[in-house]
């Protein structure tokens, strides 16, 4: 059963109906269990014109994403108590999400 009903937003008072929501979710010692995808982007940027076919130096950045992540974070933001469930693999990237959403 789902804890957050639909809010009105239409009332300027949507961040203070979320935070009644939470504090009764957290007198209840509920929690949010959200069930979703963690991922790591990795994109790269190259520092001269590709060339097809050819070698390409750039630069490589990464980022920890995915949609239920993502929102398992925002509402550990708005102080929500929240248990994240997805798929992580054993791998550097695995242990990169792991310490990422400890923080």
């Amino acid at each position: 059963m789902c804890q957050f009903q639909c809010l009105n937003k239409s009332t300027g008072n949507f961040i203070r109906q979320v935070r009644n929501k939470i504090q009764k979710i957290e007198m209840q010692n509920e929690y949010v269990c959200v069930i979703g995808a963690a991922n790591v982007d990795i994109t790269g940027f190259p520092t001269n014109k590709l060339i097809p076919g050819d070698s390409c130096i750039g630069t490589l950045s990464s980022s920890i994403g995915g949609v239920g992540r993502n929102i398992a974070e925002n509402l550990v933001r708005l102080g929500c108590p929240v248990k994240l469930l997805c798929p992580i693999g054993d791998d550097v990237y695995g242990r990169e999400i792991i310490a990422n959403c400890k923080e």
